[in-house]
């Protein structure tokens, strides 16, 4: 269950270089639909991110998270170590100006990064589970907000309608209701969402690793379609040397099948 540790590690490592603001609960989650809101461009108050803006989505789960709260680099400080404990805090974070998203600008770079702490999930459970989180972050469609992510899942494109706005849609009522969404996971202790909003060169560090945990999460596809062990031939070798246990993971899964 914990082979994205060196991931989160990392994440949170360029999350912390930068401000964290906490966005308080609100007293109402935003209403979800079954179907995708489809909005014109004239039915548009501010796009969060899509093509040419930056965009990045990532998530990363770990039964041992909190273990995760400090950062033991040469560079570290008391000041940092405490910024690593609150942005592991079960809850909502901005990283940038929230206010960005009420409208004022019509286009801006958006990305969302979801830390779940799980129970630990058997090695039998643990490519199931990868699967429901993208299923569940799929099915996070917001009353008059567009959702469009891209195959691989770790681009993200939110469309906010100008209905949304007059009802009072902000930052931090949609990353509180990405949150509800992923704690109704069976399984999952806590959620911590970080929104990032405005440039920032963070997408291109996010997105180095958002497209690392795809990688990760065929292979385990790969493992669980109960392929062959071939490493010498196998696309996902490189993955399986850098992930510790992964290996293990797939030896144990053929001595099952066999």
């Amino acid at each position: 269950m914990n082979i994205f540790d060196k991931y989160i590690a990392e994440t949170i490592k360029s999350c912390c270089a930068h401000p964290l603001q906490p966005l308080p609960r609100p007293e109402s989650f935003w209403p979800l639909q079954e179907k995708n809101t489809f909005l014109m461009e004239r039915d548009t108050a501010v796009e969060l991110g899509g093509y040419p803006k930056e965009s990045v989505n990532l998530i990363l789960p770990s039964s041992r998270l909190r273990e995760k709260t400090v950062f033991n680099g040469s560079d570290g400080t008391d000041q940092r170590e405490r910024a690593q404990e609150k942005i592991l805090s079960d809850g909502v974070y901005c990283i940038g100006d929230p206010a960005i998203m009420d409208g004022s600008q019509s286009h801006v770079s958006f990305g969302k990064i979801v830390l779940l702490e799980a129970e630990d999930i058997t090695d039998g459970d643990l490519y199931a589970f990868t699967q429901e989180e993208l299923l569940t972050d799929a099915r996070i469609r917001m009353k008059d907000v567009m959702l469009r992510q891209s195959p691989t899942h770790y681009n993200i494109n939110l469309r906010v309608g100008k209905a949304a706005l007059a009802a009072g849609f902000d930052a931090a009522k949609a990353g509180w209701t990405v949150h509800e969404a992923f704690c109704r996971m069976e399984k999952v202790r806590s959620v911590t969402v970080i929104l990032l909003v405005g440039e920032n060169e963070l997408y291109k560090k996010l997105l180095g690793t958002a497209e690392k945990v795809k990688e990760v999460t065929l292979t385990l596809n790969h493992i669980f379609d109960g392929i062959e062990m071939d490493c010498g031939h196998c696309e996902q070798k490189e993955i399986c040397n850098e992930i510790e246990g992964m290996r293990a993971l797939h030896k144990k899964k053929l001595r099952e099948i066999k």
